[in-house]
């Protein structure tokens, strides 16, 4: 069981999460047994890491926004041109709020909006400069 805000929910996470720094994760690179990861760009840590992934042989895994995932239809004919941040904060919103008509706000160094509605279908958004 975990909570969000308000809500309390008993939908399970597999895996585990931890925030770890460059020199920790090259440090304990022998425990890592496989990553999956998203970038909107590639910065040079992210290349250098992905080589010593390469170089332990551990899986490494590309999160990239499709026309379809988890059952999400992308509303953008040109799917690429939805970043994946915002991808995945959709796909994210919609596991913590399944079947719900949704407004996904995503506040980084833009802030975006969203909409998702409760079919699964994203019906685009917008793109607001800080």
């Amino acid at each position: 069981m975990w909570q969000y805000g308000d809500q309390i929910s008993n939908r399970q996470f597999r895996g585990s999460f931890v925030q770890l720094s460059y020199e920790q994760i090259v440090k304990n690179v022998s425990q890592i047994s496989q990553v999956v990861y998203s970038s909107v760009a590639k910065p040079p840590e992210l290349q250098s890491l992905l080589e010593i992934f390469t170089k332990h042989s551990i899986p490494c895994k590309t999160v990239t926004t499709e026309p379809t995932s988890f059952g999400i239809v992308c509303g953008y004919p040109k799917y690429q041109n939805l970043g994946v941040d915002r991808w995945l904060a959709i796909i994210g919103a919609n596991w913590l709020a399944p079947d719900e008509d949704l407004i996904v706000v995503d506040a980084g160094t833009a802030m975006t909006v969203d909409i998702l509605t409760y079919d699964r279908v994203h019906k685009g958004g917008w793109i607001i400069l800080t």
